[in-house]
């Protein structure tokens, strides 16, 4: 009985260290990908706080580099940005937070907008239906090119269309994820 439990022990053991493999595959693939050096770090909780909850906290800080402002991104895409950046950790302001934008622009079209966060998801004004959703870089915070999430329905504000985007990155399941060294613009006008 022993061995049998110390063998499903191992065999899920192993299955995990699988899982976490393809992840940090996929996560090294893009930062290859990038134009920016990259600091890997692994999620390590949620915001405590109330006022927060659409934050999470990373295991690196200013000894690795990071500084507030800089892109968070997963293999999938888009996370966030770093809100506050202490010794050793991090806190990172998630792409559904009401207080996040991210300057955009549809990727066939390349019509260009603001994706905001709703505090569930995101939404994005002055775009088609079932687009694919790609930062611009014009923003002073995310490179180019790194996917958001995709159009998931539309609808009208005044004489616009806006839409709601389902983020590519699932946002409650992340355990690692990449801090672009992308340095921030001292002057960001989208906020």
């Amino acid at each position: 009985k022993e061995e049998i439990s110390r063998l499903r022990r191992e065999k899920f053991e192993l299955a995990e260290a699988g899982i976490q493999n393809a992840r940090l595959r996929k996560l090294l693939e893009f930062r290859d990908e990038s134009s920016y050096p990259a600091v890997p770090a692994n999620v390590i909780g949620a915001s405590p706080s109330i006022l927060r909850s659409q934050v999470i906290i990373v295991d690196k800080g200013t000894r690795d580099g990071v500084t507030e402002g800089m892109p968070v991104a997963s293999f999938d895409g888009v996370v966030g940005r770093i809100l506050l950046a202490g010794d050793r950790s991090s806190e990172v302001l998630l792409i559904t937070d009401p207080v996040s934008a991210v300057d955009a622009y549809i990727h066939r079209t390349r019509a260009r907008g603001i994706v905001k966060g709703t505090g569930t998801g995101c939404e994005m004004d002055y775009i088609e239906k079932k687009s694919e959703v790609i930062s611009s870089g014009k923003d002073g915070f995310f490179p180019k090119g790194v996917v958001i999430g995709t159009v998931t329905s539309i609808g009208s504000k005044g004489s616009f269309i806006n839409a709601e985007i389902s983020p590519h990155v699932h946002l409650n399941s992340l355990e690692e994820v990449l801090i672009i060294q992308k340095p921030v613009n001292s002057l960001v006008l989208n906020e």
